[in-house]
């Protein structure tokens, strides 16, 4: 069920078209994302372009979510993934039992570990800044409504 705009906090509904359009584009990014998949082959220097389309889906999505603290979950996340990655491509083939082996061999060929880690920057950049925007809002409306300037307000 769809509702209106919360008149005290601003914030969309689920059915309104700011929520549309982010669960829109951020569809149109991940069918990109997966059909690169398809298309672009492991030899190629591009291989990296579908997890770089398919981690920025999520951007949209989080932009019509105001909380700054998905961002940080998510740029912390990515950051541990791609950091997996890298690390994954330096330990032994012994380290590994003879199925992990095929899986290691699939993710240091598929994924880029460089494009996670700076998705994941990104996002703890662009949350920081937001969290921190946020609560000098929040300091500025409490401090302009603190009960010893104007007692009315709640």
């Amino acid at each position: 069920m769809a509702t209106k705009c919360d008149s005290q906090t601003g914030k969309d509904s689920p059915g309104q078209p700011a929520t549309r359009a982010a669960t829109f584009l951020s569809t149109l990014f991940w069918i990109a994302g997966f059909l690169l998949l398809f298309i672009i082959p492991v030899s190629s220097p591009l291989i990296w372009l579908s997890d770089l389309l398919l981690l920025i889906g999520f951007f949209p999505i989080l932009l019509a979510w105001r909380p700054a603290w998905t961002w940080l979950l998510f740029g912390v996340c990515n950051l541990f993934i791609g950091a997996v990655l890298e690390l994954a491509k330096f330990l032994p083939d012994q380290s590994f039992p003879v199925e992990l082996r095929l899986v290691r061999a699939h993710m240091a060929d598929y994924h880029c570990p460089v494009v996670w880690l700076f998705v994941g920057l990104i996002a703890i950049i662009y949350g920081s800044v937001r969290l921190i925007k946020n609560c000098c809002r929040h300091l500025r409306k409490h401090r302009r409504c603190s009960p010893s300037n104007r007692p009315d307000c709640s």
